[in-house]
């Protein structure tokens, strides 16, 4: 990012409509502000469109748009809270709508149904997948009163919330959590599945499986753009690329192949084509 909010900028999130800009948040305690970069027609920044500020306690890590770019939402785990703020589509600034509290853990990172209709959270301390109604006129998200926990009771060890993300026809979710430890190896990270209804209510957590690692600094999970039932882990301890599978019954996953990087540190993935 580039602006006065470009020196500890976390996550970015790139508008998929007009103006198509560059959203990003600053990460850290005490960091809260956010930033808006114009592209020009390649995609390229080009010039800073807009600083903005949260709560001074904010400490910011995640944002995701509703789905007809209007509305863009902010996971802040300083307040415990999801933003809401609008959209100008002409100049693609944003404006305060809300600050849906949450009062469990604090929301890492956040995802919209491509519904409109919810939107979820990972909460990093609590490691929870916590479910947010979207208002249908203010775009405003708030708790719902649903959240699920992807740690197994009887799990050994302290944990951190990573990712939630929605399969691409929109009728499941996946998150994961990684090990909050100086030795990440020796504990497990999990990956957790859920089935959505039409509207991306949750309608249940289907499976709860420990990963081949503890994640490390990522164990992020990418659900495969052609298949559902197929999504990737990132994996930071092995440096890892992994392919896992849902079972048909949808009760379980597995597991079915890895391409071994030999890179350290591994983060992000994406889907190209």
């Amino acid at each position: 990012m580039i602006g006065t909010c470009a020196t500890t900028t976390v996550h970015a999130e790139a508008l998929q409509v007009e103006p198509y800009g560059v959203y990003g948040v600053s990460y850290g305690s005490g960091s809260n502000c956010g930033g808006v970069a114009e592209v020009d027609e390649r995609g390229v920044i080009i010039a800073s469109i807009q600083n903005y500020t949260y709560a001074s306690a904010s400490s910011l890590h995640g944002n995701g748009f509703h789905p007809t770019g209007d509305y863009l939402y902010t996971a802040d785990m300083g307040t415990k809270a999801v933003w809401t703020h609008k959209v100008d589509r002409t100049t693609g600034a944003v404006s305060f709508v809300s600050q849906g509290n949450y009062t469990g853990g604090s929301p890492r990172h956040v995802v919209a149904h491509p519904s409109g209709k919810y939107a979820y959270a990972m909460t990093e301390s609590s490691s929870e997948v916590v479910l947010y109604n979207i208002d249908n006129s203010t775009g405003a998200a708030s708790f719902s009163g649903t959240a699920y926990g992807i740690v197994p009771a009887n799990s050994s060890g302290t944990h951190r919330g990573e990712t939630a993300r929605v399969s691409k026809s929109g009728t499941l979710l996946y998150a994961t959590t990684r090990a909050n430890s100086s030795d990440p190896a020796a504990i497990d990270g999990f990956v957790s599945g859920f089935t959505l209804d039409t509207e991306g209510n949750i309608l249940s957590q289907d499976f709860i499986e420990a990963t081949t690692t503890g994640g490390g600094t990522s164990n992020m999970v990418v659900p495969a753009i052609w298949d559902d039932n197929l999504f990737v882990i990132i994996d930071a301890i092995d440096g890892n690329v992994e392919m896992w599978q849902r079972a048909d019954d949808g009760a379980s996953a597995a597991k079915i192949a890895s391409v071994p990087l030999g890179v350290e540190h591994l983060m992000s993935g994406l889907w190209y084509d």
